[in-house]
């Protein structure tokens, strides 16, 4: 299921993205990192990239350098879809200043609600990482209900999408843990 939905949204958000044509220039806010509970690991991929997970969720990294995905696993119960936190890595062809981020998030909306999402909510939003644009949204397929929230993020040529997914039933269970995930990614190692 998740193989659906996340290259969908990506393909259509990225297309729409390349095809914005207008320029801003990201706003540079100071965002405050939140503090992290200490059960909190870092995990920091071959290529600079990382993210602060909890100690109870697993991480598959097995084929990155292939699909450019690294899945975080909620200790999920749900015999029917296990919760995630998935990022994924792909190369664009602009930078984050080339981006109109209140199109980019209209495109978004757009993409979601022609692919059957219900309840869809998106924004332009300051992440300790810089700015990007959020998706709230469910969706319900092939018998599985379940939640989405997602979090893209442009730099250098780079685009990265964080996508949570987990069963509906299961949803606010892990929303914190993955909520904070998002708002501790960061592009390239801090020094």
């Amino acid at each position: 299921m998740r193989n659906f939905v996340r290259p969908l949204i990506l393909s259509a958000a990225l297309l729409f993205v390349v095809g914005c044509g207008s320029t801003t220039t990201q706003t540079n806010v100071n965002v405050v990192e939140p503090e992290y509970p200490e059960s909190y690991q870092m995990y920091t991929s071959a290529d600079g990239w990382s993210i602060r997970y909890p100690d109870t969720w697993s991480v598959d990294d097995t084929n990155y350098e292939t699909s450019g995905v690294v899945h975080f696993g909620a200790p999920s119960q749900s015999q029917s879809f296990r919760g995630n936190l998935g990022v994924t890595k792909t190369d664009t062809e602009f930078t984050a200043d080339m981006i109109d981020y209140e199109d980019l998030r209209s495109a978004i909306k757009e993409a979601l609600e022609t692919s059957g999402a219900t309840n869809v909510e998106t924004s332009v939003v300051q992440l300790p990482a810089g700015e990007a644009v959020r998706g709230d949204t469910q969706f319900s397929r092939e018998g599985l209900s379940f939640g989405v929230t997602q979090v893209q993020i442009y730099r250098d040529y780079t685009g990265f999408v964080l996508t949570y997914m987990a069963d509906t039933d299961e949803f606010g269970e892990f929303k914190t843990d993955a909520e904070l995930m998002m708002q501790s990614f960061k592009p390239a190692v801090q020094e």
